[in-house]
């Protein structure tokens, strides 16, 4: 009978203590930047790892925004604006430059042709676009005379607009003809 109780017991303390274990091994630790983050509840499900996005985000200087209406997450680092270039199929644009005063804008940028082709005439597009990825404002100009390997500042003014809270801007290329 001894026997059959120390066996039980054996059995016990070896179920109990390999439980412990398991359950210790699920205790996750989230570390961001060197911070280990105490408020994040990390979960595994199915092999993939789980983290709470804002606290990760936060971390790692960013602010996260809610669109309950849009049922949208959107993430951008502080201060964010947009890169300094930007390419469209042969063309770069570069020194986006944005001046608002009285609710109007001045938008300067700098075009260059990377192509082979001299083009005579095209139109130039921007939109401009929230942190939400709301457009803001959009605007056309035309463009003439950019040959093969030539740069070219362009000017828009914009009236009626203020676009002080654009986050990213995207350029689109329309073009006509060419030599």
């Amino acid at each position: 009978m001894k026997k059959i109780l120390f066996a039980t017991i054996a059995i016990l303390l070896t179920v109990g203590s390999f439980g412990v274990g398991v359950y210790a091994a699920t205790r996750y630790t989230l570390i961001v930047n060197g911070q280990v983050v105490t408020k994040a509840e990390v979960k595994v499900i199915n092999g993939a790892t789980y983290v709470p996005l804002r606290a990760v985000a936060e971390l790692l200087g960013s602010d996260v925004n809610w669109s309950p209406s849009t049922n949208t997450i959107t993430m951008q680092p502080k201060g964010h604006k947009p890169i300094d270039s930007y390419i469209v199929d042969e063309f770069v644009l570069t020194q986006l430059k944005v001046e608002n005063f009285h609710n109007n804008a001045l938008i300067t940028v700098d075009i260059s042709n990377t192509g082979k082709i001299n083009y005579q005439d095209f139109d130039l597009s921007m939109s401009f676009f929230d942190y939400a990825g709301n457009r803001i404002a959009a605007v056309t100009t035309n463009v003439f005379w950019l040959k093969s390997g030539e740069q070219q500042l362009v000017q828009v003014f914009f009236e009626d607009v203020d676009l002080t809270s654009y986050d990213y801007v995207r350029f689109s290329v329309d073009r006509r003809s060419s030599e």
